[in-house]
């Protein structure tokens, strides 16, 4: 999904409470790896605030690209129906930095972004105004979710895309992944300015797979930090500086499913088989559709 896929990368290589009222709903570190190699690691946080309503997006992205060192971090906000509030945007690719300051207004025909883009050397400030139905793209998955998350679903929309401002059409459809029938996994077929991509999300919408087939680039929800981040560097300046703190990671499925203990009957009559006993989102492993089966779902 958008927030977990690594966009300025594709297109280069082709409950726990943070304050009394906000909640996070999903945290966790991800591998990120290119045609097999590992290159880096994501940290993804979504919070919820009960007393503003307003849901919140954070990620913060090291990686190796051809071209030199990706970092990214986003920070951005919406409203209980994700309706776009606010953005903060921030990346360096080798020696070229970027950064976007965005924010909404809401209007009786559409809402109107005013934002900010500035590299280092220049800055210009732009203004759009865009249809009510418009989204930041890195809430998709919880506005497919809010919708609908049932396999067969298809969705057709229109998004922000964080990293350059501009509206970009896109798709998905959901299915259902073959042999998670009764896990509660299901397979996300997306679309979005071009790159094609397929994702393994649970009931909850956390993603715990995302791949772009021809790009090569994977991104994997690990049960620990370390498991991501080992052998790249770990700014926690800047890191504490996008989320407040360092996060955890431990606020998804993949790591309560790590965390639970082991049965205590150890007779042989109740122990599990190895399929059984294995962690289901452990084993899932993404195969990409035959042609022509992507998000258009032909």
């Amino acid at each position: 999904m958008k927030p977990l896929i690594l966009t300025v990368l594709f297109l280069i290589f082709s409950g726990i409470s943070v304050f009394a009222a906000e909640e996070i709903m999903f945290e966790g570190y991800y591998r990120v790896t290119a045609s097999g190699k590992p290159i880096g690691y994501t940290i993804q946080r979504y919070t919820f605030d009960s007393t503003k309503k307003q849901f919140t997006s954070k990620y913060y992205v090291h990686a190796k690209s051809p071209v030199g060192m990706v970092t990214e971090s986003l920070t951005a906000v919406s409203n209980d129906q994700f309706q776009p509030l606010s953005y903060q945007y921030t990346s360096q690719v080798g020696t070229q930095l970027k950064s976007i300051d965005a924010k909404f207004e809401q209007t009786k025909t559409g809402q109107v972004m005013s934002y900010t883009v500035a590299n280092g050397q220049q800055r210009q400030t732009l203004q759009q105004t865009l249809s009510k139905d418009v989204f930041l793209s890195t809430f998709q998955t919880y506005l497919m979710l809010q919708k609908g998350f049932n396999p067969g679903t298809k969705f057709d929309f229109e998004a922000i895309s964080e990293e350059d401002g501009q509206v970009q059409k896109g798709q998905a459809l959901i299915k259902q992944e073959p042999g998670f029938e009764d896990k509660g996994i299901l397979r996300i077929l997306s679309r979005f300015k071009n790159i094609e991509s397929v994702a393994n999300a649970n009931i909850k919408g956390e993603v715990i797979i995302v791949e772009s087939p021809v790009q090569k680039i994977k991104q994997v929800l690990t049960p620990v930090a370390a498991d991501a981040t080992k052998g790249f560097n770990f700014n926690t300046k800047t890191i504490r500086y996008v989320f407040g703190n360092i996060p955890t990671g431990q606020v998804n499925q993949m790591a309560m499913n790590k965390s639970q203990p082991e049965p205590a009957n150890n007779s042989a009559s109740a122990q599990p088989s190895e399929q059984e006993s294995a962690a289901p989102m452990n084993n899932i492993k993404i195969n990409p559709p035959k042609a022509g089966q992507q998000a258009q779902g032909n």
